[in-house]
């Protein structure tokens, strides 16, 4: 169980009543990463993911996975999510839930003045997990610029 709450608006209710939640700080951009369930936890059918954004995070640019769909949902403050083209922003509210399919463009980020608190669940899981522990890590290892992006791809 998470010991310390995360941001103002953060509720334990967020989480099940589960040992294994391993929270990670990215200590350049301010996100917060816990691990809900892991790929272990499922077998590798899915990975799921609770995340924190600070006021004016970056998040994540705009990208789009080949076999995974990625489904988002919001558990407090508002989310901005660019999905399909650019310049197609949707912001999501609490209880709001949106599903990016394959191959679907898509990115997020904080622009308000409040923190957000999400959910992401990532089917199949693949390697999810594993890149976003290593983005993590470059970031604690000071490895990364001041947006979070490592500045030695090798």
């Amino acid at each position: 169980m998470i010991s310390a709450k995360l941001d103002p608006h953060f509720t334990d209710a967020f989480f099940t009543a589960d040992s294994n939640n391993e929270e990670t700080k990215n200590p350049v951009t301010g996100d917060r990463m816990t691990i809900l369930r892991s790929t272990y936890d499922t077998n590798g059918e899915y990975v799921k993911f609770l995340f924190q954004l600070p006021p004016g995070s970056q998040g994540s640019p705009l990208h789009y996975h080949d076999t995974k769909t990625e489904i988002f949902e919001v558990l407090s403050g508002s989310l901005e999510m660019e999905v399909g083209e650019q310049g197609n922003i949707k912001v999501l509210q609490p209880g709001e839930v949106l599903q990016v399919p394959p191959g679907r463009h898509h990115s997020f980020r904080n622009t308000s003045n409040d923190w957000v608190t999400f959910t992401s669940e990532v089917r199949p899981a693949g390697e999810f997990e594993h890149f976003l522990r290593s983005l993590y890590g470059l970031a604690i290892d000071g490895k990364v610029n001041k947006k979070g992006t490592p500045t030695n791809l090798l």
